[in-house]
């Protein structure tokens, strides 16, 4: 599952009418950072990427989106490290789990969610 739905469920529950909110402005700043994080990588901007991960990261992991976060934190990892990670090897990866999270949400805020 690429969110985790009690999170989503207990978010909802203390948020209230701000929940909706919270979600649609997760959508919208993480595809902007995610693409910003590309860009990064691609044109060898190792600092700026690893700062654009850390707050995917995060953001990702305070809505419950857990295997998005810890790709993102495996990314700042490397990145901290000095280790410079291949796009090729991430990217196709990085926007699947993305479009995985991003439906999740709008279904759970639709509710479409599966389960």
């Amino acid at each position: 599952m690429s969110v985790n739905r009690n999170h989503l469920i207990e978010l909802n529950e203390i948020l209230e009418e701000e929940f909706g909110s919270l979600i649609e402005t997760y959508i919208s700043d993480s595809r902007v950072r995610l693409n910003q994080a590309l860009a990064c990588l691609r044109s060898a901007e190792w600092e700026h990427a690893r700062k654009e991960f850390h707050c995917l990261k995060g953001s990702s992991a305070n809505i419950g989106a857990e295997s998005f976060s810890a790709i993102c934190q495996h990314l700042e990892w490397l990145l901290k490290n000095g280790e410079c990670p291949k796009l090729s090897e991430y990217e196709s990866n990085l926007e699947r789990e993305y479009r995985s999270v991003v439906e999740a949400l709008k279904d759970f805020l639709t509710g479409n969610d599966k389960t």
